[in-house]
């Protein structure tokens, strides 16, 4: 059957009613559903309207600009030209293909109804289907919206399609130049985007509640979803992820990175790189390196992991953790501010800190701190239960044992412990300028103009005076018994499990404890040297320095030794001690 439009603006429509209902302009004809194969209406010229209602079974629907074609079992019903169409589902499960014009094209699809049209020209309209899909496929820059219920809907999408899925509805757009995706009407709502072969762009702004995928040819968007994940499925792609005004949590590995707050979670998953934007409340960041070997910067206000094939980047996050492999050659650098701040280095972790943030490093083989911008501030360093070692310049300190290497450059103070076990030895260097060495058998600190370095518990200690300036030395004594050997080019203290050395200095001054039988051995140079001695106190003098011994108790002991030539002389006097010389030496 065809019915035929006049030269107007025609109305029509088809309804299964028990019969098949056909009406044009308000003439309604009934016809037996068993006596009709096909219904075809032509709407001819004017600004034709068509309606068709389906029946409770399965039916399908195609729409294009202007036509429409319904079918189920035994019935097919066609439109043509006609600019304005709507199809009504009438239960079932329904298919619904809407097709674009060569115009710039809109479709609009909500749970319960799709819409697809140009301006001035036609519109496509389902109602109630389970199941549409729109296509741009002819030309102009298309635009599509998919809209949610208040339930829990999925949204899936990549360059050339997008659908969004909830309970009794699927719409779906293909081709389409902008594709917008709303979870707006509430539930806990999902979005994929994957991106195409070539460089593309993800971006994730809960502040504003959306996210954006883009590159050649298409830009896809979501509105409110819960959580977004995103796919790099080729090319050199980027990812910005930013955080909300609440406590938000970034935690990014070498293939994903996910930012997370209160009502929010996007996700960028095998991105070359990928940067995480704080702005409020107190965000964190932990970042993991691959199984090959990373890098890891830290400053005040922005961090870096990369690797071979990745690199994440987080901006003025208030703590940052990054996680290197253990057994791993990974390498940390951590900044400071301008501000006082802190480091704290173990053999597993080393944390650098000051006003406004914290940066860790975690696992990593390698770690370099450097305290260049400014501020006081200070290292402490940390053993491990194995044999370790630390060694202090002016400019820079390092702790290191058999799987690490932890080191602060330019601090203005620098403290090491050792107190985990091993044997552990330190060595102390001086600068240019008048330096102190200042050692107890429990600690002992080098220092000199803008530098100052100290160590605790180490088993052996030796510090050095070997670059210059007026250099003095004091090893002081305990209540217990130590052993003093004294000779030009060093001075060495031993008491209980501590050694203690001082090597070159122009002085040196060893005063003893309270109590305790002490031995001292002083032993000459190949020069002139002399020999002074009396009461509580004994100094043997070289050309270029000296070794001061005080507080020597009646259980001391003093041997002055001189075997290694020059014209040695002494003067000494009643001592508290016993002394005892040996070789050559000439009384003056």
């Amino acid at each position: 059957m065809t019915v035929a439009g006049t030269g107007a603006a025609d109305i029509f429509e088809f309804a299964p009613a028990g019969s098949y209902r056909v009406a044009i302009n308000g003439l309604e004809y009934h016809f037996d559903e068993a006596s009709v194969a096909s219904i075809a209406f032509d709407g001819g010229p004017g600004a034709d309207v068509a309606t068709l209602t389906g029946s409770p079974g399965d039916e399908t629907v195609t729409m294009s600009p202007g036509s429409a074609t319904l079918e189920r079992t035994g019935l097919r019903v066609e439109v043509a030209d006609a600019a304005t169409i709507t199809v009504n589902s009438g239960g079932g499960s329904d298919t619904a293909r809407l097709n674009d014009s060569s115009a710039a094209d809109t479709f609009s699809a909500y749970p319960t109804y799709a819409e697809l049209g140009a301006s001035g020209l036609y519109s496509n309209r389902v109602n109630g289907f389970a199941s549409v899909t729109a296509s741009s496929t002819a030309g102009g820059n298309d635009v599509a919206r998919l809209y949610d219920s208040s339930g829990d809907e999925t949204f899936v999408a990549d360059p050339t399609y997008g659908q969004l899925a909830g309970n009794r509805f699927s719409n779906r757009a293909n081709g389409f130049r902008y594709l917008f995706a709303y979870a707006t009407e509430g539930g806990n709502d999902a979005a994929t985007l994957n991106d195409s072969s070539a460089n593309d762009i993800f971006v994730a702004e809960p502040a504003r509640r959306s996210a954006t995928i883009y590159g050649t040819g298409f830009y896809i968007k979501t509105d409110s979803f819960d959580s977004v994940d995103a796919y790099s499925r080729g090319g050199i792609d980027i990812a910005k992820l930013y955080d909300s005004a609440g406590n938000d949590v970034l935690v990014a590995d070498s293939t994903s990175a996910r930012l997370s707050g209160d009502g929010f979670s996007d996700q960028a998953n095998d991105f070359r790189y990928v940067i995480g934007y704080a702005s409020g409340g107190n965000d964190t960041a932990t970042l993991s390196g691959s199984d090959e070997t990373d890098t890891f910067t830290g400053t005040p206000t922005y961090a870096v992991m990369s690797g071979a094939n990745y690199m994440n980047r987080v901006a003025s996050f208030d703590a940052v953790i990054a996680n290197g492999t253990p057994g791993g050659a990974d390498v940390a650098r951590l900044y400071d501010s301008v501000g006082n701040d802190t480091l704290l280095a173990y053999p597993t972790e080393v944390t650098l800190s000051g006003p406004g943030y914290s940066n860790r490093a975690t696992d990593f083989r390698y770690v370099h701190a450097y305290s260049t911008a400014g501020g006081t501030d200070t290292a402490t360093f940390y053993d491990s239960s194995g044999s370790d070692t630390f060694v202090a310049y002016p400019s820079y300190a390092a702790m290191y044992g058999a799987t690490y290497y932890n080191r602060a450059n330019y601090f203005d103070s620098v403290v090491a412990h050792s107190t985990s076990g091993g044997i552990d030895l330190a060595k102390l260097y001086d600068s240019p300028g008048d330096d102190t060495f200042d050692a107890y058998l429990a600690y002992a600190v080098l220092s000199g103009t803008g530098f100052s370095n100290r160590v605790e518990g180490f088993r052996y200690v030796t510090g050095y005076s070997d670059i210059g300036g007026s250099d003095t030395a004091t090893l002081h004594g305990s209540a217990g018994d130590e052993t003093i050997t004294g000779t030009y080019e060093y001075t060495r203290m031993q008491g209980g499990s501590t050694d203690i050395t001082a090597r070159s200095f122009e002085k040196t001054f060893v005063p003893g404890g309270s109590g305790g039988q002490d031995i001292a051995t002083l032993y000459d140079s190949s020069g002139d040297d002399r020999l002074d001695a009396a009461g509580t106190w004994a100094k043997l003098s070289y050309p270029d320095r000296f070794i001061h011994l005080s507080d020597l108790t009646a259980l001391a002991r003093v041997k002055a030794m001189s075997s290694k030539g020059g014209t040695d002389t002494k003067h000494t006097e009643a001592t508290d001690y016993v002394l005892e010389t040996q070789g050559p030496w000439t009384p003056i």
